[in-house]
Parts: C-alpha cells; sequence; structure tokens
C-alpha cells in the first residue's frame, strides 16, 4: 500500500523497539515466577511507590491479554515451560535439593 501511494513509511522502529520491550518485561516476569499481586507488593516499598504501581496497573492488562493468548491457542512460551519444569521438580523432590539424583 505505502510503494502503491509513494507513502514514505516511518517509525517502524520505535514500534519494534516498544514491542521488543514489552516482550523483555512480559519474559522477565513469568520468569520470576511473579503474579500481579506480588508485583504491587514489591512495588510498596519502592522509593518510586506511586509509579511502580501505576506501571504494574498499566502491565496487568497486557499480561492477561498475553496469557489469554496462550490459552486460547493452547500454547505455552519458553518461560511457561522453564517455570513447568521447575514446578514439577519441587513437587518431585519436596524443594530437598539432596534429593536429587547426581
Amino acid at each position: 500500500m505505502h510503494l502503491k501511494h509513494k507513502i514514505r513509511l516511518i517509525g517502524t522502529y520505535r514500534y519494534q523497539k516498544q514491542q521488543g520491550l514489552l516482550t523483555q518485561a512480559l519474559g522477565l516476569f513469568k520468569a520470576a515466577g511473579l503474579d500481579i499481586k506480588n508485583l504491587m507488593a514489591l512495588a510498596r516499598p519502592h522509593e518510586d511507590h506511586s509509579r511502580m504501581q501505576a506501571a504494574t496497573f498499566l502491565f496487568d492488562p497486557i499480561h492477561e491479554a498475553y496469557q489469554q493468548q496462550l490459552r486460547d491457542t493452547d500454547t505455552i512460551d519458553f518461560d511457561d515451560m522453564v517455570g513447568k519444569a521447575i514446578d514439577y521438580l519441587d513437587c518431585t523432590y519436596n524443594l530437598n535439593p539432596s534429593s536429587i539424583p547426581p
């Protein structure tokens, strides 16, 4: 469409950069094993707690939409795979590192 009407496309990099930041934030959040309640609790003692809580409030619907998309497509992402492996090991070995075979 842009070529057809000879319109110069700008701003794509900025969108991709923002998309990359959201992807990174989602990955870090999930890798830490947090949920939104945990994130809000972590924001309270922060020196800039108002801004941290606002960011959490904005992040919540993004995270929920992402999780819903995974559920709708019956898929998991890399962080889910790692989390499920950790949960399995925790349940299997009762959080006792000495019971894990060498």
